[in-house]
């Protein structure tokens, strides 16, 4: 699900972009037009860790917003993501041995020409947005990439990291797999040289060995960098304020490009603006795992409304729906079916459908605000998301705001997630993020702000996840610790 382009600002506050795109459109559209808040620069740095050395992302990305002489609003940002460690590759966990074993070959396949898999995902994003894997599509990538910080998902490849499999044979349509247990391979860096054994050349078996995760989870350990930037461009026309959005990302093994159209538009004296928008984008993947080239394509439309109530309430409303065609699969995940390793299989189509609703008030006697949103998720893959989301913002004296936030998810499984396979299913994923689970997540940021036209800020956040169904092994939901600074210049 690669297009979804890492959220370089706070990875929990995606689930926040469309109620803040539509109040910053009404922000912009509502000034002046040589206002200053229309030119300003942002840089920000995030440092996230997930928790038993999982995944660790460091993402630097600067946002540039100016305003010509003759009215248009041009944004440009970029971001570079470098990212490693460790993720599941989908297997099922392996037991613990006392002391190393030969794996056996499959029955059906000679270890000369079984073919090792190299089970990276393509999108071993953080634990923050695991539960947004279905959900974050181009949408609020590039629908809104203009307007809210840009989003960003990974791809790596790795040595070939294969678990102990065997068994019956797996379908024509897919490798079967000689493997063995993950401690017993070494990483190497998506895209180099080194990397060949992910090449899908023939390979023979090699010793199990105890994994070196206590919970015996499966784990391929990748690297990979990432750069992308967004062009975005806009002016006000009377009551209108449209503007298009140009995207572009790439990774060792992913390009993604993306064009979104999209319309503000303002009516009762600028105390209701309505929103409209679309976006398409196209994906192509070349996996460094020797599997067949690909391409997935989205298009995604927006219907949204922001009214203000009162001079200190603000209500936002939206409703989105997309359809994603082609490979959707991740091409480095697996799955045991009838006892062998096989790459996971999930349908060449999806729709969705998004529901958001947020109110903003600010409370004057406190000097504060809160902010409340619950959205809606589903899909035709069976998988069906809440999300409800709260932050305050406490002004301290003259200079300081204080943010602190909570968050509470809870998806179900997609139809053809299961723990392992047997028979001849149709489709088939063993990728946790598509499981039954509930996240939470607390943060705090704090903002100082000096002067009128400077502010920098500092905020932490910390997630932990559970699994619902009592099948999915509980170590696959790892937490994770995410670290955001940043500073902001208003010209």
């Amino acid at each position: 699900m690669k297009m979804k382009t890492f959220k370089n600002r706070h990875f929990c506050e995606a689930r926040k972009a469309l109620a803040t795109t539509v109040v910053i459109i009404s922000l912009m559209v509502a000034t002046p037009r040589k206002a200053i808040s229309e030119e300003f620069t942002d840089a920000k740095f995030m440092y996230y860790q997930e928790d038993n050395n999982r995944i660790r992302v460091l993402a630097p990305s600067v946002v540039k917003q100016f305003e010509t002489e003759s009215g248009w609003v041009i944004k440009v940002d970029g971001i570079y993501n470098a990212i490693s460690g460790a993720t599941p590759t989908g297997a099922p966990p392996v037991r613990r041995r006392a002391a190393p074993l030969q794996a056996a070959p499959s029955s059906s396949t000679p270890a000369s020409s079984a073919v090792t898999v190299a089970p990276v995902s393509s999108s071993p994003v953080t634990q923050a947005e695991h539960e947004e894997e279905e959900e974050n599509d181009s949408l609020f990538s590039t629908l809104f990439k203009g307007f809210s910080s840009p989003k960003s998902k990974f791809s790596a490849s790795t040595g070939a990291t294969p678990v102990v499999g065997g068994g019956a044979t797996t379908p024509a349509a897919a490798p079967s797999t000689t493997a063995t247990s993950p401690a017993s391979v070494p990483s190497s860096s998506s895209g180099s040289a080194s990397s060949s054994s992910s090449s899908g050349t023939p390979a023979t078996s090699q010793p199990a060995s105890v994994p070196g995760s206590s919970s015996d989870i499966p784990l391929a350990d990748f690297s990979d960098t990432r750069w992308a930037f967004n062009l975005g461009l806009s002016k006000r026309v009377g009551q209108h304020t449209p503007g298009t959005l140009l995207s572009f990302s790439q990774e060792s093994d992913y390009q993604s490009m993306g064009i979104s159209l999209q319309d503000a538009i303002d009516f009762n004296r600028k105390t209701t603006t309505l929103l409209v928008g679309g976006a398409l984008t196209h994906d192509a993947l070349s996996p460094a795992n020797g599997r067949e080239n690909s391409t997935k394509d989205t298009v995604d439309a927006l219907l949204g409304i922001t009214q203000v109530l009162t001079p200190t309430t603000l209500l936002t409303a939206n409703i989105a729906v997309g359809q994603v065609t082609g490979f959707i699969s991740d091409p480095y995940k697996v799955v045991e079916l009838n006892g062998n390793l096989t790459y996971e299989k999930r349908p060449d189509s999806k729709t969705k459908q998004i529901v958001y609703l947020a109110i903003n008030q600010f409370i004057t006697p406190l000097d504060a605000g809160i902010e409340l949103g619950l959205r809606h998720y589903g899909d035709s893959f069976g998988l069906s998301a809440e999300t409800l989301s709260l932050a305050w913002y406490q002004k301290l004296g003259n200079h300081f705001i204080l943010s602190p936030s909570l968050r509470y998810y809870t998806q179900t499984a997609a139809d053809f997630y299961d723990v392992r396979f047997t028979g001849s299913p149709e489709f088939y994923s063993s990728d946790y993020r598509v499981s039954a689970f509930t996240g939470t997540s607390f943060g705090l940021k704090l903002t100082w702000l000096p002067t009128s036209r400077f502010a920098l800020d500092a905020g932490v956040e910390r997630y932990q996840q559970k699994g619902d169904d009592g099948i999915t092994d509980p170590a696959l939901y790892t937490g994770a610790t995410v670290v955001i600074i940043g500073a902001h210049w208003a010209l």
